[in-house]
């Protein structure tokens, strides 16, 4: 390649050497367009759930960074759950509730 080619992008800060790109796809336009839904009829929140593995986290980070984009003033609140090998849903749901409490100082 010669040297005159100037690049838009500097390659350390390129997405695809961090690792920060995001590929839509049509499940995740589905899954985009029923978290519109839910904004549209009020509903205040949703939990969404699947398989292992199957994309969920970077779907709704996807989701997020089109809502900041659509509706700047919104308040988008996600809350994820730490790697665990057990897959248990006891764990999830003690999790969710032990960030829902507060606790008396000292």
């Amino acid at each position: 390649m010669p040297d005159s080619l100037q690049r838009p992008v500097d390659p350390s800060e390129h997405p695809l050497a961090n690792q920060t790109y995001m590929v839509p796809t049509p499940a995740i336009a589905a899954m985009y367009a029923r978290v519109r839904q839910c904004i549209r009829r009020g509903v205040a929140g949703a939990l969404i759930f699947g398989h292992t593995r199957w994309g969920k986290t970077y779907a709704i980070r996807y989701c997020v960074r089109l809502l900041r984009l659509e509706l700047p003033r919104a308040a988008i609140l996600t809350i994820g759950m730490p790697r665990n090998p057990s897959r248990s849903e006891a764990l999830f749901f003690w999790h969710a509730a032990e960030g829902g409490t507060t606790r008396a100082p000292g």
